[in-house]
């Protein structure tokens, strides 16, 4: 939910706002930075931030690709790895720095890879450890 949220303040398209965001640990963006919901998870992966397209469900055939699809974000695997809410801001502000072409994928991917060296454990549900 803060993620979405996150997503939000920085004017992404961000849809289930009635929903807090998400009920199942997925965050859903329109696409309607680039010409399809793939070249945006393209565009988002160059930057080492890993997401996938999805159907949305509804629409026409007549749609464009943009208004048939989104990117999914699914958020199991930033809390398996021992982030939390606080962290959320941060990884809003590279996918918005991404979708809104403010910076270069490869600058992003850069800082990804720094941010991911604190979070290099994989915690699950029976694990004891807090982190």
């Amino acid at each position: 939910q803060r993620l979405g949220m996150e997503l939000k303040k920085r004017g992404l398209n961000v849809l289930f706002h009635e929903r807090n965001f998400t009920a199942t640990h997925q965050i859903v963006i329109k696409s309607t930075y680039l010409d399809s919901a793939a070249q945006e998870v393209r565009l988002l992966e160059s930057a080492n931030i890993i997401c996938n397209k999805t159907p949305l469900g509804w629409g026409s055939s007549k749609d464009s690709p943009a208004d048939q699809s989104a990117i999914r974000l699914g958020t199991t695997e930033i809390t398996r790895r021992g982030m939390k809410e606080h962290h959320m801001a941060w990884i809003a502000e590279r996918i918005a720095e991404a979708l809104h072409h403010s910076r270069s994928p490869e600058l992003i991917a850069q800082d990804v890879i720094e941010f991911m060296k604190d979070f290099r454990t994989l915690y699950f549900c029976h694990d004891t450890a807090t982190h």
